[in-house]
């Protein structure tokens, strides 16, 4: 590298981004690397003198720090670098007014540093041509004390003197700038300076503004700052200007120390006034016309007050309290306006003590309230009492009906605050001063005291309004519309304010006044339409009473809106007082109601009395429509959607169907025998339901009863068969559905005394489903046994699906309700079509037949079968209710209790299936009773023995029947028997987690000299069971280790139980065999972080001296170690 190389880098490039700062700073660091000069210029012009070895700190002194540290390097390792350090710009900044403008303490310091380096002076006093900025001023503002001080002790090491006292443009100076920013210790620093270099410091002079330091100290709430003012101008023996005013408000400090509400404040500066022979200008304003006697009292400041009056008595000044500001408020009315009696009293006594002045009682400020007024506005009782005994003691009559710009006078006030003791107390005075109060005249919100207590429902003022309106022969107007249109007397009828509709009927009869009660006011009703909109039948009531007295006549029938009258709103908000009313109304009064008038969704009162299930409104609008001869359009309902009346969506309505959907007989009853011509029995809803329909679906009897007997009594045919629904449900599919006996066979006997043939065979739309499937379903033999004798009277063969008689062969509850149906349909050579097609077709050719029977011998020789496996009654029995078990066993031989059928059940067996203790009990009873010994270890074909049965129900009231039952008759319970899937009773104890059989099983093992099995396994490999041919089910080979299992399922107890019962009976448990999934027990515990299990196992191996397998995988490569570290569980593993 030729180490002569010079770069030079023109500033203009730099200024002009071409070279970016960052290159910059790359490149010096280059050449300081390698040696290399790298020289900054610029081109000279024509004003300037240029020394080439001179560079330029301009360029970068905005930028970072670093940019300014690589620059001032790479001049102190060159020695012909020289940096122009106090170089200005075309707007006379310099390098080190720009470091301190950016507030970069750090430049700040490097600029210091360099200079002292390369012994040149910084320029610290030269103003910028801008705005006259200088560095100390420029430090000073910006708040940062660091740069001051560096600024300071620069100066004092370089013989420099701070022209501390140096104004910019704006004519600020360091001390205004440091009293301004409320920074106490650059005031203190540059006190400082001034007393070391005997400086007088600028302290009352003012910026552009007119402010000065104490000014702003006083702003600030500074009370150090003001001190050290003070302090500064006691030592130089000289005097602040404490009453001078800023240009910009017209603020002086006293004004703005009893602004800001400081009190410390405005002591200093009256003893400095005192200690300075200064009287302060206490009654001067600022701009806005605010004295310090107004701020004080505006900030409730009592003790400022105090101070400011003995200051005028000390200084013989008087206090101008009652001089107004821009606003026209006066510290009387200020006080008043603060809800401030104690300023109130100070400022009455003031006034009194100093030659009488007066207050200004009826003052008014520019929104028109005077102290009476603002006295009413805050509820204040006392200090209105004050107010009326100043007036008296100064012969002022109060203007007691002077209102403010918004119409309002102290009367209003009173009403409006509700306040009692008020309203007399201006009563009285008006009263004593022969002064009326006006009570009729609007504020321009439409309102006068007596529509406002009304529309606040203010009684005991309304009353003594009235009473005072009475004594002055004043007629109260409230039969006038308020600014929305509405009665005074509608609006307390609107807000359900009952008192003072009461007063205001009686006020109007008293004073013969005419309320027109049927005039409608702007937003709604009349007077009655109120009412019965808000649903309030004391109201109505009090109209409709007032009506009567006054001889008005009503207009019930009016419409109200969306072509609704008051008896129509009255049944829909199902208000049966109201409604009686109005029907007694029109009775009186021979008025016909239009109570058949259906609004813009089709419905009428008989429908929303019976929507609302209400037989009360039902009975009184029927029995008042039969009286006046109106007829009900009650054959279908349209609503529209998303109507108003709330009827929901598109559809049909009839009051009949809302009735039974509702399930109330009395309505119905009522709808049915009024309808007497109209056939409104085999209406449709929007679904398509009928009401035979809807009350066999709601499972009611009675109902349904009642429509068959009223259809026959008026003769109208009832549509049995319809559909209804998106299912296409039908009555008959509907009542077997819901199990229902007795109205399935009320509509057969419908269907044959009227010749309708039921199609038992249909199916509905969307399942599929039909009457014979659900009695299946249900297992009601009663139903089944009314469709076959249905079936066999009407030559119906019965279409039902091959997978349902197979559903009904596998579940063995189902088996006798199958028999049953077998026996019928022999014993009447009843013929089945069992195919799996949708075939409602009841009436099926003899072709069809043939086709089917053929096709489904093998289904009725295997139902044959079963038929024959269910002649024992005595299973029947059991499988039924307990009373007939009871009658079977009185005359049951001693050789069936213990009949086995084709399947392998026998009647105990069949007891513990179904759970049934009480049946058990009967078995057990009956057998003792007889002397039999019952059957109680054999299993079924399908691998179940009574034990395994209960213990798989959890039902230890059984099992403990059966351990006593085998203990009494010697014989041994096989507690080791194992079910088709290998699964022995204590596995089924431990996989229900039932300590108590557990328990159990273990006691009576060790009565009996059996050692449980510990270490079988359950496994079925394939073994074929007996089942029927079309019912088996494959099964995967399984293998699950017994006390792996034991170990994954039971609780912490169950594992201590089966482990000492290990331990006592000397049974070495196998704790490393694996199931299929390669899991064995110790594996299974650290993997689910089981960690007592997991510490019994290292017991039970290190008590029996066990090697466990501790490094074995199972199907996933998984081993213990992994799992002990995974869960953070090693000290198991470590502990072994």
């Amino acid at each position: 590298m030729n180490k002569d190389i010079i770069l030079n880098i023109n500033e203009d490039d730099i200024n002009n981004k071409i070279i970016s700062i960052n290159i910059l700073e790359l490149l010096i660091r280059y050449g300081n690397e390698y040696n290399l000069d790298i020289k900054l210029k610029r081109k000279p012009n024509e004003n300037d003198y240029y020394d080439r070895k001179k560079a330029t700190l301009l360029a970068v002194i905005n930028d970072n720090k670093e940019s300014i540290k690589a620059l001032i390097e790479n001049a102190k390792r060159n020695k012909n670098i020289i940096l122009n350090i106090n170089e200005e710009d075309n707007e006379g900044r310099y390098p080190f007014l720009l470091a301190i403008r950016n507030n970069n303490i750090e430049n700040t310091k490097l600029l210091i540093d360099y200079s002292k380096n390369k012994n040149e002076i910084l320029e610290i006093n030269k103003k910028d041509k801008i705005n006259g900025s200088f560095p100390i001023l420029l430090a000073i503002r910006n708040n940062n004390l660091k740069i001051v001080q560096l600024l300071v002790d620069y100066a004092k090491s370089n013989n420099i003197r701070i022209n501390i006292n140096e104004t910019d443009q704006e004519k600020s100076y360091p001390l205004l700038w440091a009293v301004r920013n409320n920074n106490c210790e650059i005031t203190q620093l540059l006190m400082n300076y001034a007393e070391e270099n005997d400086i007088k410091l600028y302290i009352n002079e003012k910026n552009n503004e007119g402010r000065y330091p104490l000014l702003f100290a006083i702003g600030n709430n500074n009370i150090v700052n003001t001190k050290l003012l003070m302090e500064y101008f006691n030592n130089k023996n000289e005097t602040l200007d404490i009453n001078e005013k800023n240009k910009i408000d017209g603020l002086f400090p006293l004004l703005l120390a009893i602004r800001n509400n400081n009190i410390e404040i405005v002591q200093l500066l009256m003893n400095y006034a005192k200690d300075n022979h200064i009287k302060l200008n206490i009654n001067e304003k600022d701009h806005e016309k605010s004295y310090p006697l107004l701020w004080a009292v505006q900030n409730n400041n009592i003790e400022i007050i105090t101070l400011l009056m003995t200051y005028a008595e000390e200084n013989n000044i008087r206090l101008k309290i009652e001089a107004k500001n821009e606003k026209n408020t006066t510290p009387f009315l200020l006080a008043v306006q603060n809800n401030n009696i104690e300023i109130i009293k100070l400022l009455i006594e003031y006034a009194n003590n100093n030659n009488n002045i007066r207050l200004g009682i009826q003052a008014k400020d520019n929104k028109g309230y005077y102290p009476l007024l603002y006295a009413l506005r805050n509820n204040n009782y006392e200090i209105t009492k004050l107010l009326i005994d100043y007036a008296d003691a100064k012969n002022v009559t109060l203007n007691i009906n002077e209102k403010n710009k918004n119409g309002v006078n102290p009367i209003y006030w009173a009403v409006d605050r509700n306040n009692i003791d008020i309203t007399k107390l201006l009563i009285n005075y008006t009263s004593n001063r022969n002064i009326i109060l006006i009570l009729n005249e609007k504020n321009k919100n439409g309102l006068n005291p007596i529509s406002l207590a009304i529309s606040k429902n203010r009684v005991k003022i309304i009353e003594l309004l009235i009473q005072y309106a009475d004594s002055k022969n004043i007629i109260l107007n409230f039969n006038e519309k308020n600014e929305n249109g509405k009665y005074q007397i509608s609006e307390a009828i609107d807000n359900g304010y009952i008192e003072i509709v009461k007063l205001l009927f009686r006020y109007s009869l008293h004073k013969n006044i005419m309320l027109n009660m049927n005039k409608r006011n702007k937003s709604c009703g009349n007077l009655l339409q109120y009412s019965v909109l808000n649903n309030d039948a004391e109201i109505t009531k009090l109209v409709i009473e007032y009506s009567k007295v006054s001889h008005f006549k009503l207009d019930i029938n009016k419409m109200i809106d969306h072509k609704q009258n008051v008896i129509y709103k009255a049944v829909k908000n199902n208000n049966y007082p109201i409604v009686k009313m109005i029907i007694d109304y029109a009775k009186i009064n021979d008025i016909k109601l239009n109570i058949n008038n259906k609004d813009e969704d089709e419905q009428d009162t008989i429908y929303w009395a019976v929507h609302h299930d209400n037989y009360a409104i039902s009975e009184i609008i029927i029995n008042y429509a039969k009286m006046n001869d109106i007829h009900f359009d009650i054959k279908k309902r349209k609503s529209r959607k998303n109507s108003s009346s709330g009827g929901g969506g598109y559809g049909f309505y009839p009051p009949l169907l809302l009735a039974i959907q509702n399930n109330n007989i009395e309505i119905t009853k009522l709808l049915i025998n009024y309808f007497v011509d109209e056939e409104i029995i085999n209406q449709v809803d929007k679904n398509g339901l009928t009401p035979l329909l809807w009350a066999i679906r709601n499972n009611n009897f009675e109902m349904t009863k009642l429509l068959i007997k009223s259809a026959e009594t008026k003769m109208i045919k009832l549509n049995i068969s319809k559909e209804g629904g998106e299912n296409g449900e039908y009555p008959l599919l509907w009542s077997i559905r819901n199990n229902n006996p007795q109205i399935t066979n009320l509509l057969i006997y419908y269907a044959n005394k009227h010749m309708i043939k039921l199609d038992i065979n249909k199916r509905n739309k969307k399942n599929m489903e039909y009457p014979f499937l659900w009695a299946f379903r249900n297992n009601n033999s009663e139903i089944v046994k009314l469709l076959i004798n249905y079936a066999i009277k009407n030559k119906i063969n019965l279409n039902i699906k091959e997978r349902d008689i197979l559903n009904l062969i596998k579940d063995k509850e189902k088996i006798y309700i199958l028999g049953l149906l077998v026996n019928y349909s022999k014993e009447h050579h009843l013929k089945w079509l069992t195919n799996n097609n949708n075939n409602n077709n009841s009436n099926n050719n003899n072709d069809n037949n043939n086709n089917n029977n053929n096709n489904n011998n093998n289904i009725l020789n295997e139902i044959d079968d079963i038929n024959e496996s269910i002649k024992d009654t005595l299973m029947e029995a059991i499988n039924d209710n307990i009373t007939k078990v009871k009658l079977v066993l009185e005359r049951t031989v001693s050789s069936d209790i213990n009949e086995i059928d084709r399947y392998g059940w026998y009647p105990l067996l069949l007891a513990t299936c179904n759970n049934n203790t009480e049946k058990v009990e009967l078995l057990i009873e009956y057998a003792n009773q007889n002397n039999l010994i019952l059957e109680i270890n054999k299993k079924n074909n399908f691998g179940w023995n009574p034990l395994l049965f209960v213990i798989h129900n959890r039902n230890r009231k059984i099992i403990k029947l059966l351990i006593n039952y085998a203990n009494q008759n010697k014989v041994v319970l096989d507690i080791n028997v194992k079910d088709i899937d290998g699964m022995n009773p204590l596995l089924l104890a431990i996989e229900e987690n039932d300590l108590e059989i557990i328990k159990l099983l273990k006691n009576y093992a060790k009565n009996n000299n059996i050692i449980l099995e510990l270490n079988e396994k359950e496994e079925n490999k394939g073994n074929e069971v007996k089942e029927v041919k079309y019912a088996k089910e494959t099964k995967e080979t399984k293998e699950k280790h017994l006390l792996t299992h034991f170990i994954l399922n039971s609780e912490d107890k169950i594992t201590n139980i089966l482990m000492d019962y290990a331990n006592n009976n000397h049974i070495e448990l196998d704790i490393n065999k694996k199931d299929h999934n390669g899991i064995y027990p110790l594996l299974w515990t650290i993997q689910n972080n089981e960690v007592k299990k997991a510490e019994l196992l290292i017991r039970y191996a290190n008590n029996n001296d066990i090697p466990l397998a501790a490094d074995e995988k199972d199907n996933d490569a998984w081993y213990p170690l992994i799992y002990a570290i995974k869960n953070n569980r090693n000290e198991i593993l470590l502990s072994y």
